[in-house]
């Protein structure tokens, strides 16, 4: 590790907006091992309202690696057993939309390539 690793800016944030009662979460920055436990934390705060349906939009989120991904599958445990839906936007392209394609998290997650479209399913 280069002494630069050390002194990089915080980037990860996840902005909230609501959308007709409908929480979106926008993930800013990696998902990793680092920022998973921040993730769930605000998907936590979210769920605590008793919400019956969750966006989840890593249309800007660089990277997702496997902790990423194990915590919006926790997410989606949590939101389920609450009879709650999560919808999940993933851009056509990019490192998370490879991620998603290799571990098949297409099929376990409502996927969507836009917040719209998103939206409209979980309404």
């Amino acid at each position: 590790m280069d002494g630069l690793t050390h002194n990089l800016p915080d980037t990860f944030s996840v902005d909230e907006l609501e959308v007709d009662g409908v929480p979106v979460l926008t993930v800013h920055g990696d998902l990793d091992i680092a920022t998973a436990p921040r993730l769930c934390w605000r998907i936590d705060e979210a769920r605590r309202r008793w919400i019956r349906a969750l966006v989840l939009d890593l249309s800007q989120t660089g990277f997702c690696d496997s902790t990423g991904l194990r915590a919006l599958a926790g997410a989606e445990r949590e939101l389920t057993a609450q009879r709650a839906t999560m919808a999940v936007v993933v851009p056509a392209s990019g490192p998370v939309a490879r991620l998603f394609d290799v571990a098949g998290a297409r099929e376990l997650f409502q996927v969507h390539a836009t917040r719209d479209e998103a939206l409209a399913a979980v309404r």
